[in-house]
């Protein structure tokens, strides 16, 4: 499916309309596409939410016990570093699962984006209908979920960060 090798469709504010045989090509290459999009986030899912949810739970575990570490020493003391060095290692595969979730989610909302920027004004009454029902698909954001349960956004990255913080800053001040 490379829509790049077709010839665009053109505006339609210069009196031409293309025809609905012409535009149901384009159509149908758009729903595949997005139709690939959200078989390979339920494949996703449907195969990994179980460990994404473990590594997550391990990333967040093992961030607290590294901070309760780190609250036990001085914060001059070098080994705060191996133990900062270290939970960022921790860190970076949640990242980087975080970050591909959201871009799922991103492409997933601009088929639907795309649609309604299309000057469809004119075009096949078919056409139009199409679209409608790509644009009210597309706005059901697509997301990568750990456990069927907690986004894989980088707003969970986030959020893990936060926890691990939260929970070093009250060990230091108790341990202080």
């Amino acid at each position: 499916m490379d829509m790049t090798k077709r010839r665009p469709v053109q505006n339609t504010s210069n009196g031409y309309v293309p025809s609905w045989k012409y535009l149901s090509v384009y159509l149908k290459d758009a729903v595949e596409y997005h139709l690939d999009i959200i078989n390979a986030a339920n494949a996703i899912e449907d195969v990994l939410h179980g460990v994404f949810l473990a590594f997550f739970m391990y990333t967040l575990s093992f961030l607290c016990v590294n901070i309760y570490r780190a609250s036990l020493l001085a914060a001059t003391n070098v080994e705060v570093l191996f133990i900062v060095a270290e939970s960022l290692i921790v860190y970076f595969p949640t990242l980087i699962i975080c970050y591909y979730g959201e871009e799922l989610a991103h492409y997933s909302e601009q088929v639907g984006t795309v649609a309604y920027q299309l000057d469809f004004v004119g075009t096949d009454l078919r056409f139009q209908k199409s679209l409608i029902l790509m644009i009210q698909r597309s706005q059901d954001t697509l997301q990568i979920k750990a456990g069927r349960m907690i986004g894989a956004t980088m707003n969970t990255a986030v959020w893990i960060i936060r926890s691990a913080f939260s929970a070093y800053m009250m060990l230091r001040t108790v341990n202080t």
